[in-house]
């Protein structure tokens, strides 16, 4: 029962560190911060209107304006489609609002509108070779160029006879209108600063050594937590499915943690980048400022702008690196609070140690002490089953005696019953003799007396003396009775059957007559008389000792699988009997089910199958149980009960 339960619990603990590092591995791969996009930054400016113009008039080139440079060529009249037979271009329509792509929401929020478009443009100073505007024009406002009238389309002449086509005119070609205001000549433009790019690239640079410095980071702390984890599940193993709750509950909030410190920081670092370009316009827009009121100022307004993006750099850097500090605190009490919990499970290990070797020690005392009492009660119940033994040796002598004596006597009065008997037989078979020869001389007589008056009434010679024995009235037959006889053969066969004297007076002694004991030859049902049973012969001899009794029981439960049963038949008891040879084998075929409690029928024949593969395989050499012996332990009966092996 322990090895399983021991089984059991190296099951459980097993598939719950396996599921306990897995959540860790995947927690890990898939809910780790992801790495924000790098913020990709350029440098805007806004222009004015004049600024447009200026760069409209440079890019046509310096030169003289010519005097027709405003003139518009003449174009003909317009030509009703209709006449013309051209096709009538497709009317242009506006597109509809739900074709109308919707434009993206703003990053950031603007605390005030920009309103720099809609201010009226400071007049710039242009060198110009254009007449001064009159006085009635308002600044910044464009005259529009005279168009002369369309001149009238030639008439053609009529002619009486058919006239030549007329020749068309050469046809004009359009000249794009020219601004009174443009310029023909204008300074270059001046160039971008040349550190513009080097400073552009060294803030990617060093954007990107923070991102990768905070990655490494989050990843050394995710790390570390994972390995802190997976120790203090190690260490956890005695309460595996406790720990492993309060694991996954502990791994949860430090996750929340750390999701939370780089959301803080991602935050942070999207407001730097938001104020970094909020001063970066503020300072782009200050630097369009100061060249449009004074160009000379222009290098020192974008060394100013620049040194502005760089102090912004240097802030985002500092909350940067603010934020790693953060992260790296928050990973440091993250490990702090896995080395106190490391702490206090090798502290509550310990402890259990401690409380279960204590509690060995206990059981070995106790089991000792029990080792003790038993051995007292065996001793004192080995005393008191020799004082019994003594005690019916002397009581088994005492009725042996008893026994003989009244065998004995039985013997005595069995014997006068019999004389007793053979007296009354004899005299009964006297007196049926003296009856037998009393009857058998009355039919003697009552032959011879037939067989004489046959003989007379035949006309015999007979000599009579009618005269001298007048007082007589019968003759005298000569020869007498065996006379008489022999002279008819058939009288005399007949004399000799019925008379009573000689050997054939003795029935039993005729050979020629049936014989005496016919009866005793007739056959008789055959009466089936048991053989008397051998143990009942054998010697009992003194009981089994409690070694003796261990011995049989601990050589049986080691062969006996509890793992195999079934859970209803492994909390059952279930009783096996059977019966061992002299030489301690048992029998296969006297194995059966003497009882069971505690489950179902199919429960126990499981239960009976494994008990009695266990008592064949442990049986097979056969039990060291004394010889003297037999009679004590050849029928046995034991119980496989769910805490081991135990006899009735």
């Amino acid at each position: 029962m322990d090895e399983r339960e021991g089984r059991i619990g190296y099951w459980v603990s097993g598939v719950a560190h396996g599921s306990l590092i897995l959540w860790a591995i995947l927690g890990g791969a898939l809910f780790r911060p992801q790495p924000s996009p790098m913020v990709r930054t350029t440098q805007v400016s806004t222009i004015s209107g004049a600024e447009f113009e200026a760069m409209a008039a440079a890019a046509r080139g310096a030169g003289p304006v010519g005097a027709d440079s405003t003139a518009v060529a003449t174009l003909p009249d317009p030509v009703d489609p209709a006449e013309d037979g051209a096709a009538r271009p497709v009317d242009a329509i506006p597109p509809q609002s739900g074709q109308a792509a919707a434009l993206e929401q703003p990053d950031t929020a603007e605390s005030v509108p920009d309103l720099s478009d809609f201010a009226p443009a400071a007049p710039v100073e242009v060198a110009t070779d254009l007449p001064a505007p009159r006085p009635n024009q308002t600044d910044g406002a464009e005259t529009a160029p005279q168009v002369p009238d369309t001149p009238p389309a030639p008439v053609a002449e009529a002619q009486p006879n058919r006239p030549a086509l007329p020749t068309p005119d050469a046809a004009a070609v359009p000249v794009a209108p020219r601004s009174a205001l443009a310029l023909d000549a204008s300074r270059r433009p001046e160039d971008r600063p040349a550190d513009l790019v080097e400073s552009f690239n060294r803030r990617v640079a060093e954007a990107a050594a923070a991102e990768a410095a905070r990655q490494a980071a989050a990843d050394a702390a995710a790390a570390a937590a994972r390995q802190a984890t997976a120790d203090a599940a190690a260490e956890a193993a005695a309460e595996a499915e406790r720990q492993a709750a309060a694991e996954a509950d502990r791994q949860a909030a430090a996750e929340r943690e750390r999701q939370a410190a780089a959301d803080a920081a991602a935050e942070a670092e999207r407001q730097a980048a938001a104020e970094a370009e909020q001063e970066r316009r503020a300072a782009a827009e200050a630097a369009e400022e100061r060249r449009a009121e004074a160009a000379r100022q222009a290098a020192e307004e974008e060394r100013q702008a620049a040194d502005a993006a760089a102090e912004a750099e240097r802030r985002a850097a500092a909350e940067a690196e603010e934020a790693r500090r953060a992260a790296a605190e928050a990973a440091a009490e993250e490990e702090r609070r896995a080395e106190a919990a490391r702490q206090a499970a090798e502290a509550e290990r310990l402890a259990a140690e401690e409380a279960e070797r204590q509690a060995a020690e206990e059981g070995e005392r106790r089991a000792a002490a029990e080792a003790e009492e038993e051995r007292r009660a065996a001793a004192a119940a080995e005393e008191e089953r020799r004082a019994e033994a003594a005690r019916q040796a002397e009581e088994a002598e005492r009725q042996a005696a008893a026994e003989a004596e009244r065998r004995a006597a039985a013997e005595a009065e069995e014997e006068r019953r019999a004389a007793a008997e053979a007296e009354r037989q004899a005299e009964a078979e006297r007196q049926a003799a003296a009856e037998q020869a009393a009857r058998e001389a009355a039919d003697r007589q009552a032959l011879e007396d037939a067989l004489r008056d046959a003989q007379g009434g035949a006309g015999g010679q007979d000599a009579a003396s009618g005269s001298d024995t007048a007082a007589s009235p019968s003759q005298t037959i000569e020869g007498g009775s065996g006379a008489s006889a022999g002279l008819d053969p058939l009288a005399a066969a007949l004399a000799g059957a019925m008379a009573g004297t000689g050997a054939a007076a003795d029935p039993a002694n005729d050979p020629s007559g049936p014989p005496a004991d016919m009866m005793q030859l007739t056959p008789s049902p055959i009466q089936a008389t048991p053989l008397p049973d051998a143990a009942q012969g054998l010697p009992l001899g003194d009981p089994l000792t409690l070694s003796e009794r261990d011995g049989l029981r601990f050589a049986i439960q080691d062969c006996w699988n509890l793992g195999a049963l079934s859970v209803e038949a492994s909390q059952m008891t279930v009783s096996v009997g059977f019966t061992l040879s002299p030489d301690g084998v048992p029998d296969q075929n006297s194995m059966r089910i003497a009882g069971y409690q505690g489950g179902s029928e199919s429960a126990a024949q499981q239960g009976f199958e494994v008990a009695r593969r266990a008592i064949l395989m442990c049986g097979r050499a056969g039990f060291d149980l004394p010889a003297s012996k037999y009679g004590r332990w050849r029928d046995v009966v034991v119980d496989f009960r769910p805490d081991g092996v135990a006899f009735q």
